[in-house]
């Protein structure tokens, strides 16, 4: 048996799913409809906080509570996720709510709190206007007014010990800036928070009895998309919360791929004679980094992670070379789509001068000697409304003459890249810990394509039973841990048999037959949300059903002798008879309706001609 920390879960919502994965909910949420049993789903907890909770969770009026706004997310250490509440009305002092919208965290002991930093979310159409922020604890309140700005800002706090931090944001603040206000992130003073994964142990006892067969867990880490945009569901590490059901010896192996960021685009850009780098590269993304500029190829691009917004746009460009040489010009090599700086700014060691770019990007300035440049590049501001201005930052290449002989061409995707024990990734599981080495390549790093990781100590790891934490880092190497396998010989061993065969006879909507072959006891798995309507038999015999990485169907296959599975949709059968029993009336009705009142036309007959006559 194998358990994983799968965090799918249906959702009642459309919108709410990425990469066929719901987002990674709290054990809280409400998102997820109160007929799924929250313990059979993983779900997310953040180390020292016993609850995070929210005046109302955003982003509008006609959607509310969307768990990519998530008030825990203040606490994730990404400014790239926020939360903002929800807008109950179009204007007026209270269309976000009656009382000033907060986010309060609740910490699982009594902690020491003397500091707190803010990094405000402000809206794209906000008047600019200070921020009345107030923080509570149990010692007190204090009130900040805030720069309407999205960098950390320090928050006045009373110290003290206290069981919770609560942040409100006061509305007349919201209504001066006439648009959303939110919360990036709440920086605590000490160690960052650490979101963790509650994985879960619904099958605990069945693993607890001595004898039993001891499970194998496999943890997945939740990886960003190529968009920096959609970076809502990812993981920078592994944090896991799991239960070990009983005393045993268990094996770990790991595989990894490589670390987005800037050490990677650092090595990648750095060679013996000459190395390039940038302040920003769009979505950290190796394939779009600074060492497209200088590889001779014009048809691959350095694209900057920085924005061009009414405010303008800059991003900064580092060139670094083996011998002084005069340099006197450079040219911008532009692709498609590209916008063209206005100016730059060139620095050479303490010397700075500006320079016009002309249409082809033509850059022309004093001579200087130098063995390196910065190179800052200034974008002319662009209107919210201008839909028609590029606003990518960007270049298939940047030409200088009298270096050019030193670019060092495209990256050797076959060279190597090793890091030692010292230096690699490390699993610490419960009070074990395991350091990796790497080895792999250039191009491995690029693609972002996994490779197993070297154990640098024994592997076998003695573990207790009860709750136990496993935590991931990369060390200072390039790789990111992204899978791991928890297991012992008999679950991680090859298996004695081949896994039973299965041919699919009749696969219908509510009907469906499978022909299963001889073998050991196993699962057969059904990619369909789980759903208590359907019902497998093997030959007649019932199977167990089962609901598998929180969402999946499958039923439990004895071991022995194969046979045919039928799978039936049971609420099918009442379906069917309350549809043939509303035809059946339909028709009796209309049957009735045409035919003719020979009663009615009888007495018609009798009495036609004849006077009426008064009773008495």
């Amino acid at each position: 048996w194998i358990i994983t920390d799968g965090n799918q879960a249906s959702t009642v919502d459309y919108g709410l799913n990425r990469n066929n994965k719901s987002y990674i909910y709290g054990s809280n949420n409400d998102i997820v409809p109160t007929g799924q049993d929250p313990t059979g789903r993983t779900y997310q907890e953040l180390d020292g906080f016993a609850s995070v909770s929210a005046s109302s969770v955003g982003p509008g009026i006609f959607l509310a509570n969307s768990p990519e706004f998530d008030p825990a997310r203040i606490l994730d250490g990404d400014p790239n996720t926020w939360w903002v509440p929800r807008r109950i009305e179009v204007d007026g002092f209270n269309a976000w709510g009656p009382v000033d919208p907060f986010v309060e965290a609740k910490f699982t002991t009594p902690t020491m709190v003397d500091q707190l930093e803010v990094a405000l979310f402000i809206g794209p159409y906000a008047t600019l206007s200070p921020v009345d922020v107030t923080v509570h604890t149990d010692a007190g309140d204090a009130t900040t007014t805030l720069l309407p700005i999205q960098v950390k800002q320090p928050l006045n706090v009373v110290p003290g010990i206290t069981s919770s931090v609560k942040v409100s944001i006061a509305r007349s603040s919201y209504f001066a800036i006439d648009d959303v206000i939110g919360i990036r992130e709440l920086t605590l003073a000490g160690t960052p928070v650490t979101p963790r994964l509650v994985v879960p142990n619904q099958l605990n006892d069945q693993f607890s009895a001595p004898g039993s067969p001891d499970p194998a867990w496999v943890f997945t880490r939740n990886r960003a998309a190529t968009s920096p945009i959609v970076s809502l569901n990812s993981e920078s590490q592994i944090a896991r919360k799991f239960t070990v059901p009983k005393d045993g010896n268990f094996r770990l192996l790991a595989s990894a791929s490589s670390a987005k960021g800037q050490p990677l685009l650092r090595w990648l850009g750095s060679t013996p004679n000459f190395s390039v780098t940038a302040d920003s590269t769009w979505g950290e993304n190796p394939k779009a980094g600074p060492r497209n500029l200088v590889d001779g190829d014009s048809t691959t691009h350095w694209r900057s992670g920085n924005d061009i917004t009414e405010a303008g746009g800059s991003a900064l460009l580092d060139l670094k070379w083996n011998e002084p040489r005069t340099v006197s010009s450079l040219v911008l090599v532009r692709g498609a789509g590209e916008a063209i700086p206005r100016d730059l700014v060139i620095y050479a060691g303490n010397d700075a001068r500006s320079a016009a770019v002309a249409a082809d990007g033509t850059v022309n300035f004093e001579p200087v000697t130098t063995d390196s440049l910065s190179i800052r590049l200034n974008y002319a501001p662009i209107p919210i409304g201008d839909n028609t201005s590029s606003r990518v930052m960007g270049f298939g290449s940047i030409d200088i003459s009298s270096v050019t002989d030193l670019y060092p061409g495209p990256v050797d995707r076959s060279a190597p890249y090793v890091a030692s024990c010292d230096v690699g990734p490390n699993v610490t599981v419960g009070s074990a810990s395991v350091s990796y080495s790497v080895a792999t390549t250039a191009g491995a790093l690029i693609d972002g394509s996994p490779f197993n990781l070297t154990p640098c100590s024994n592997n076998q790891l003695a573990l207790s039973a009860g709750a136990t934490l496993l935590d991931t880092s990369s060390g200072t190497s390039l790789a990111t841990i992204d899978q791991l396998l928890l297991g012992n010989s008999p679950t991680m061993g090859a298996p004695a048999e081949s896994p039973r065969a299965l041919t699919i006879n009749n696969w219908g909507t509510n009907d469906r037959t499978v022909m299963v072959a001889t073998g050991t006891e196993g699962l057969l798995v059904v990619n369909e949300a789980f759903n208590e309507g359907w019902e497998a038999t093997l030959d007649g015999t019932k199977l167990s059903s089962l609901k598998i990485d929180g969402w999946r169907q499958a039923f439990v296959l004895p071991a022995g002798a194969g046979g045919t599975v039928h799978l039936r949709f049971a609420p099918d059968r009442i379906f069917k008879l309350g549809t043939i029993f509303g035809l059946l009336t339909l028709l009796a009705v209309f049957v009735m309706a045409l035919w003719p009142d020979r009663k009615k036309r009888q007495l018609d007959a009798l009495n036609e001609g004849q006077p009426a006559k008064a009773l008495l």
